[in-house]
């Protein structure tokens, strides 16, 4: 009777580095890094444009209290413009990042799912065929 080796169980994370290596090649959806890295960089230009728009919001507002009308409108307007910007460049990178996780959260799960599904195996058979009228030889093949 054939008992398989023990294998220890392994604890901790997975190390989706080697199951990359094993079985990315096949995963045929898009894995969301490029999403993660556009929403980053987008993220990283829209806030300080936010921030920049505050800072160009209070200026005007200072302006405005000191007589400067024409400045203060100049600056408003400024500010309005940068906060547009920085909050649609903001809101589509965070629903970049957001998307681009949850692609990457769908590959790792599949990844654990592949690691964890039994290798391909091929089982043959050789037998021979007597009979009355004829003798052969057969094999048997599954996959």
């Amino acid at each position: 009777m054939y008992t398989p080796p023990y294998i220890a169980p392994t604890y901790g994370p997975p190390d989706f580095e080697a199951l990359d290596r094993q079985f990315g090649a096949r995963y045929l959806e898009p894995k969301g890094k490029g999403l993660r890295i556009s929403g980053g960089v987008t993220v990283a230009v829209g806030a300080p444009l936010l921030l920049a728009s505050v800072a160009c919001l209070l200026t005007g507002a200072i302006e405005s209290d000191s007589g400067e009308q024409e400045s203060a409108r100049f600056l408003l307007l400024t500010a309005a413009g940068l906060g547009v910007a920085g909050i649609v460049g903001t809101g589509a990178g965070a629903a970049m990042l957001v998307i681009g996780k949850a692609r990457k959260r769908r590959y790792h799960a599949w990844l654990l799912q592949q690691s964890q599904r039994p290798p391909p195996r091929l089982e043959w058979r050789p037998a021979a065929v007597l009979g009355p009228q004829r003798a052969g030889l057969a094999l048997t093949l599954r996959f």
